[in-house]
Protein backbone atom coordinates (compact mmCIF):
# COMPACT_ATOMS: atom_id res chain seq x y z
CA UNK A 1 0.00 0.00 0.00
CA UNK A 2 1.03 3.60 -0.60
CA UNK A 3 -0.13 6.77 1.11
CA UNK A 4 -1.14 9.85 -0.87
CA UNK A 5 -1.55 13.15 0.94
CA UNK A 6 -4.09 15.52 -0.57
CA UNK A 7 -4.87 19.15 -0.02
CA UNK A 8 -7.14 21.62 -1.73
CA UNK A 9 -7.47 25.38 -1.72
CA UNK A 10 -10.18 27.03 0.30
CA UNK A 11 -13.08 28.50 -1.65
CA UNK A 12 -14.20 31.12 0.90
CA UNK A 13 -13.30 32.47 4.33
CA UNK A 14 -15.75 30.08 6.02
CA UNK A 15 -14.06 27.21 4.23
CA UNK A 16 -10.79 28.08 6.01
CA UNK A 17 -12.18 26.97 9.38
CA UNK A 18 -11.07 23.34 8.99
CA UNK A 19 -8.00 21.93 7.24
CA UNK A 20 -8.62 20.13 3.94
CA UNK A 21 -5.53 17.95 4.01
CA UNK A 22 -6.10 14.21 4.21
CA UNK A 23 -4.09 11.01 3.81
CA UNK A 24 -5.56 8.24 1.69
CA UNK A 25 -4.28 4.70 1.22
CA UNK A 26 -4.05 3.15 -2.25
CA UNK A 27 -2.88 -0.11 -3.82
CA UNK A 28 0.75 -0.16 -5.02
CA UNK A 29 -0.40 0.13 -8.64
CA UNK A 30 -2.18 3.47 -8.03
CA UNK A 31 -1.49 6.37 -10.37
CA UNK A 32 -2.45 10.04 -10.04
CA UNK A 33 -5.54 9.38 -12.17
CA UNK A 34 -6.77 6.94 -9.52
CA UNK A 35 -6.45 9.65 -6.88
CA UNK A 36 -8.44 12.06 -9.05
CA UNK A 37 -11.15 9.44 -9.58
CA UNK A 38 -11.44 9.03 -5.80
CA UNK A 39 -11.47 12.82 -5.31
CA UNK A 40 -14.56 12.93 -7.51
CA UNK A 41 -16.29 9.83 -6.14
CA UNK A 42 -15.83 10.90 -2.52
CA UNK A 43 -16.83 14.51 -3.24
CA UNK A 44 -13.60 15.88 -1.81
CA UNK A 45 -13.87 19.18 -3.73
CA UNK A 46 -16.01 22.00 -2.40
CA UNK A 47 -19.17 22.74 -4.36
CA UNK A 48 -19.75 26.37 -5.13
CA UNK A 49 -22.28 28.42 -7.08
CA UNK A 50 -21.29 29.18 -10.64
CA UNK A 51 -18.63 27.83 -12.95
CA UNK A 52 -15.23 27.19 -11.37
CA UNK A 53 -12.20 25.02 -12.06
CA UNK A 54 -9.69 23.03 -10.08
CA UNK A 55 -6.14 22.29 -11.24
CA UNK A 56 -5.00 18.80 -10.23
CA UNK A 57 -1.29 19.20 -9.39
CA UNK A 58 1.11 16.26 -9.18
CA UNK A 59 4.86 16.01 -8.74
CA UNK A 60 7.33 16.70 -5.93
CA UNK A 61 6.01 18.07 -2.63
CA UNK A 62 7.16 18.47 0.95
CA UNK A 63 4.81 17.29 3.68
CA UNK A 64 4.93 18.47 7.28
CA UNK A 65 2.86 16.74 9.96
CA UNK A 66 1.37 18.88 12.73
CA UNK A 67 -0.96 17.80 15.55
CA UNK A 68 -4.07 19.25 13.88
CA UNK A 69 -3.25 19.14 10.16
CA UNK A 70 -0.87 18.12 7.39
CA UNK A 71 0.89 20.90 5.46
CA UNK A 72 1.59 20.12 1.81
CA UNK A 73 3.87 22.43 -0.17
CA UNK A 74 4.65 22.13 -3.87
CA UNK A 75 8.30 21.85 -4.88
CA UNK A 76 8.04 21.04 -8.59
CA UNK A 77 4.64 20.12 -9.99
CA UNK A 78 2.61 19.96 -13.17
CA UNK A 79 -1.10 20.41 -13.71
CA UNK A 80 -2.14 16.95 -14.88
CA UNK A 81 -5.87 17.66 -15.22
CA UNK A 82 -8.46 20.37 -14.92
CA UNK A 83 -11.67 19.63 -13.08
CA UNK A 84 -14.45 21.93 -14.23
CA UNK A 85 -17.65 22.58 -12.34
CA UNK A 86 -19.86 24.17 -15.01
CA UNK A 87 -22.76 24.31 -12.54
CA UNK A 88 -23.20 23.39 -8.89
CA UNK A 89 -22.93 19.65 -8.38
CA UNK A 90 -21.71 18.72 -11.86
CA UNK A 91 -18.13 17.89 -12.79
CA UNK A 92 -16.09 17.52 -15.97
CA UNK A 93 -12.49 16.31 -16.14
CA UNK A 94 -10.09 17.56 -18.79
CA UNK A 95 -6.92 15.41 -18.83
CA UNK A 96 -4.05 17.77 -19.63
CA UNK A 97 -1.22 15.26 -19.29
CA UNK A 98 -2.70 11.82 -19.87
CA UNK A 99 0.61 10.01 -19.44
CA UNK A 100 1.22 11.66 -16.05
CA UNK A 101 -2.23 10.55 -14.89
CA UNK A 102 -1.52 6.90 -15.72
CA UNK A 103 2.06 6.31 -14.51
CA UNK A 104 2.00 4.54 -11.12
CA UNK A 105 3.35 6.60 -8.25
CA UNK A 106 5.90 3.89 -7.44
CA UNK A 107 7.40 4.38 -10.92
CA UNK A 108 8.10 8.02 -9.98
CA UNK A 109 10.50 7.90 -6.99
CA UNK A 110 11.36 11.56 -7.63
CA UNK A 111 7.82 12.41 -6.45
CA UNK A 112 8.05 10.54 -3.12
CA UNK A 113 7.86 12.64 0.04
CA UNK A 114 8.96 9.58 2.04
CA UNK A 115 9.03 5.82 1.53
CA UNK A 116 5.77 4.86 -0.27
CA UNK A 117 4.32 8.33 0.39
CA UNK A 118 3.28 10.89 -2.24
CA UNK A 119 1.17 14.04 -2.42
CA UNK A 120 -1.19 15.90 -4.74
CA UNK A 121 -2.80 19.33 -4.55
CA UNK A 122 -5.94 20.83 -6.00
CA UNK A 123 -5.83 24.53 -6.90
CA UNK A 124 -9.07 26.51 -7.03
CA UNK A 125 -9.94 29.07 -9.69
CA UNK A 126 -13.10 31.13 -9.91
CA UNK A 127 -12.37 31.63 -13.63
CA UNK A 128 -13.41 28.10 -14.56
CA UNK A 129 -16.05 28.79 -17.18
CA UNK A 130 -15.49 27.11 -20.55
CA UNK A 131 -15.89 29.57 -23.44
CA UNK A 132 -16.22 29.11 -27.17
CA UNK A 133 -13.72 31.20 -29.21
CA UNK A 134 -16.11 34.14 -29.85
CA UNK A 135 -17.12 34.36 -26.21
CA UNK A 136 -13.48 34.07 -25.18
CA UNK A 137 -12.44 36.98 -27.42
CA UNK A 138 -15.29 39.08 -26.03
CA UNK A 139 -14.34 38.13 -22.47
CA UNK A 140 -10.70 38.98 -23.16
CA UNK A 141 -11.62 42.42 -24.46
CA UNK A 142 -13.67 43.23 -21.34
CA UNK A 143 -10.86 42.19 -19.01
CA UNK A 144 -8.00 44.19 -20.48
Amino acid sequence: MITVYLDRDSVAMGDDVVPHSVAWEFEDSAAPGDVLARVLSERYLARVAGPVAWGFEVGAFTVQHYPEFIAIEAVQTVTAAAVLQPSAGTWQVVPLRARVLTIPFLDRPDWAVADRQFAVDLRYSTEGAARDPETYVSWLGRHR
